[in-house]
């Protein structure tokens, strides 16, 4: 793990690997090879990106069934894996398969009721999936477990947009300017409301 975070990433693939010829059942060793496998694949994705766009092309999209073989593994080793879970929620998300991609997040939730990135996630893809309702009880435990959280107060102030509640997108991008004041998107919407 520390050969991954010092940017060794080929060195610490080959001892995850070797990690895992040694131990099968070694969820862990399965679940940082399969992050590292899509790390890789990311930075691959990008500088295929970019060359397309030197190109005006559109690229092929990413093999990452190698990196969901191996979260697959460790959640077969270890089902109480959220980290996995969530993880493997990302990939299909990236992949366009959105509804599995909710159950996975829902997953997590279960295993992990405090994984606030898996439910900010959730909730946004609720919304996405036109589902107001769940969504913002999402929203609302994210506020609960951090009043402070500007993300849930900025995603609470777009869902009231959307279904036509300005006096509750109002309080909510406030909150979100005065807790993030980068967030440019939130004072271009509070503009509007003005």
């Amino acid at each position: 793990h520390l050969l991954q975070e010092m940017g060794e990433l080929s060195k610490a693939g080959r001892h995850y690997e070797q990690a895992i010829k040694i131990d099968p059942t070694y969820a862990r060793a399965h679940y940082h090879l399969a992050l590292l496998l899509n790390e890789e694949l990311a930075v691959g994705e990008a500088i295929k990106a970019a060359k397309a766009l030197a190109r005006l092309e559109v690229p092929p999209p990413a093999d990452r069934a190698f990196a969901q073989e191996h979260l697959l593994k460790a959640i077969e080793l270890d089902p109480g894996f959220a980290d996995a879970w969530y993880q493997l929620a990302l990939i299909l998300l990236r992949e366009g398969v959105r509804e599995q991609a909710a159950e996975h997040l829902s997953k997590v939730l279960e295993l992990d009721a405090g994984h606030a990135s898996a439910r900010l996630r959730l909730a946004t893809l609720q919304t996405e999936l036109g589902q107001p309702g769940p969504a913002r009880a999402q929203f609302e435990i994210l506020l609960e477990n951090d009043p402070r959280d500007a993300r849930a107060h900025y995603h609470l102030g777009l869902l009231a947009l959307q279904l036509g509640n300005s006096h509750d997108a109002l309080y909510h991008l406030e909150k979100t300017s005065s807790l993030n004041p980068d967030n440019a998107d939130a004072h271009y919407r509070l503009g509007l409301l003005h």
